[in-house]
């Protein structure tokens, strides 16, 4: 008898696909849906989404995401990776899921998330109020929206935003990338003096 274990464990929230007769990866969070083939060189994977929570495409549009990964591959003759997460985000929409998280802490200028052990904070507006829904304990999706990059562009004048949607209650509220100025240096104001 011969026996080896998986080298990596991925737990992503998203579908996933594991390339078959590999020891490399497994994803024990997840469902098998089925198998998908690669027109290519006929390698194997198998594609599920994550058990707790499912995923927001179905299982053919995981299967033609994961084909037009593998094909790209072949294109810049890349050899296929042992895993892939498939992307669940719907045409059209402006946000990204971030991830499911547990609410920490609620104080009157931010709010503390938690995921596993790991904890972030994010800062209210002046007067901004959590909704009363919102309790410590409370599981939350949390998605940005907009400008990511936000503190190197001028954070002050973005639009970017985290959105905490309550998954019991599906009650919704941003915080404001913009609310984070404070935590940064200002940026030099410009000038026409040539540098030294």
């Amino acid at each position: 008898m011969s026996f080896k274990s998986h080298e990596k464990k991925i737990e992503p929230l998203c579908p996933v696909a594991v390339k078959l007769n590999q020891t490399a990866v497994h994803a024990p969070a997840h469902d098998t849906w089925g198998a998908v083939t690669c027109d290519s060189c006929a390698d194997k994977f198998l594609i599920g989404s994550n058990r707790i929570y499912g995923s927001r495409i179905s299982t053919e549009e995981c299967a033609r995401r994961l084909d037009a990964l593998l094909a790209e591959d072949h294109k810049r003759n890349k050899t296929h990776t042992d895993s892939y997460e498939i992307p669940d985000v719907i045409s059209g929409e402006h946000t990204m899921l971030v991830d499911r998280v547990f609410i920490s802490w609620v104080g009157p200028i931010a709010l503390g998330v938690e995921r596993n052990g790991v904890i972030k904070a994010f800062s209210l507006e002046d007067g901004q109020v959590i909704p009363p829904e919102f309790k410590v304990g409370d599981l939350v999706e949390l998605h940005l929206e907009g400008d990511p990059t936000a503190e190197i562009w001028g954070i002050k004048n973005s639009e970017g935003c985290y959105l905490f949607k309550h998954i019991a209650f599906g009650k919704e509220f941003k915080t404001w990338h913009r609310a984070e100025a404070y935590r940064f240096d200002p940026l030099p104001e410009p000038t026409d003096e040539p540098k030294k």
